[in-house]
């Protein structure tokens, strides 16, 4: 059984952070956290 995760990383097409937030935060109930401002620029979602 799994209990938790560390750290994953999945690429994704530019512009689709909706969608992803919707899977992972409604489907599969993964909390987002705030991406730091030196990353934040470069798009995408914790």
């Amino acid at each position: 059984m799994i209990t938790g995760l560390d750290h994953v990383q999945l690429a994704c097409p530019a512009g689709s952070e909706g969608e992803l937030r919707a899977f992972y935060g409604d489907v599969l109930g993964m909390v987002e956290v705030t991406k730091p401002a030196v990353l934040a620029g470069r798009g995408g979602c914790w």
